[in-house]
């Protein structure tokens, strides 16, 4: 599964899933990446298909890996 998400002002940060803001561990992607450029999609993927409908955060990681922003999110869906 792969989300797509356009970010306004992150471009360099990084982007992740999770299913707890503030701790790594609990990833969802394969690994967290850079976000793009303002109108520039990010795309990350989540490979495991169990996660489908699992409830998780969008998170956004300072340069200093602190979280600045979250989005629930529901793993699947649109």
């Amino acid at each position: 599964m792969r989300l797509k998400v356009e970010l306004e002002g992150a471009e360099g940060l990084i982007v992740d899933i999770r299913s707890k803001v503030a701790d790594p561990a609990t990833s969802f992607t394969t690994s967290p990446t850079t976000a793009a450029a303002n109108g520039q999609k990010t795309s990350l993927l989540v490979e495991d298909d169990e996660t489908l409908g699992a409830a998780a955060f969008l998170v956004v990681l300072d340069r200093n890996g602190q979280p600045i922003f979250k989005q629930s999110i529901v793993i699947g869906e649109d």
